[in-house]
């Protein structure tokens, strides 16, 4: 397959008027490189451009962590675990409070070890909806994408 150099302009109209919405020129330019470069799709939620201040972050989500991971063909796994406060572990949170921590481990074939990722509720938690409605989710989603980051380093992750 072909790889693609540039989006058409019905898909640049598309993804600057709906998931990458307020870019200056340069921004989408740079966006644009990016995502192709990359091989993540902004319209599946593999990649973000975010504006915070004025400024552009391009950002890979959880499925553009996942996608590149599985790339590789070396991804053999993960574990996710998540912990309350006393520090008892649970494959399935059901507790209506959040957890108080997740801890998620990488497994890499050919790696003596796994690679480990946690974080706390306290320190990563977001007054947004998402975060209220779904603590366990979102806690679990940046310590698989730390966790995967740490696994992954050799890859062009994307975390501008």
């Amino acid at each position: 397959m072909t790889p693609i150099n540039s989006w058409t302009d019905d898909q640049k109209k598309l993804i600057f008027n709906t998931v990458a919405k307020d870019l200056g020129k340069a921004d989408q330019a740079l966006f644009e490189a990016v995502c192709l470069s990359s091989g993540l799709d902004p319209l599946r939620k593999e990649v973000y451009a975010v504006v915070r201040g004025g400024k552009m972050a391009i950002q890979t989500g959880i499925d553009g962590y996942l996608k590149l991971a599985n790339q590789t063909k070396e991804l053999d796994g993960m574990q996710v675990l998540f912990f309350d406060e006393e520090g008892n572990e649970s494959e399935v949170w059901l507790k209506k409070t959040p957890p108080a921590a997740c801890l998620v481990r990488v497994y890499r074939k050919g790696a003596a070890y796994p690679f480990t990722a946690s974080c706390r509720f306290e320190a990563y938690s977001q007054s947004n909806q998402m975060w209220k409605k779904f603590p366990e989710t979102m806690l679990a989603k940046c310590a698989t994408s730390l966790a995967l980051r740490r696994s992954f380093a050799d890859l062009s992750l994307i975390h501008i």
